[in-house]
């Protein structure tokens, strides 16, 4: 249920171009529109990431590198965590 949640936001390597959003817009997105007014980031494991049925059912996707490169899970978290921290100095 993702109303207790935040707003979902799959991360890929592989968005598609009309669900791409960057990390600032979709901080600002949760900011605005979701009633908790929070991004629920989910990512995928192992080399198959997520399903596809997932990847369908979300309205945005976050690609982290800018470059459509794969992250091994704990360094897509890093780079979570550093994006999130230069949002929280805005």
């Amino acid at each position: 249920n993702w109303d207790e949640l935040g707003m979902p936001v799959a991360t890929t390597s592989h968005p598609k171009e009309d669900k791409k959003i960057g990390m600032s817009e979709a901080i600002k997105l949760s900011r605005s529109e979701d009633t908790l007014g929070r991004v629920c980031l989910i990512m995928g494991l192992g080399k198959k990431g997520l399903p596809k049925s997932l990847l369908d059912s979300v309205q945005y996707h976050l690609e982290l590198t800018g470059s459509n490169v794969p992250l091994e899970t704990s360094t897509a978290m890093g780079v979570i965590a550093y994006m999130m921290g230069l949002e929280s100095k805005d």
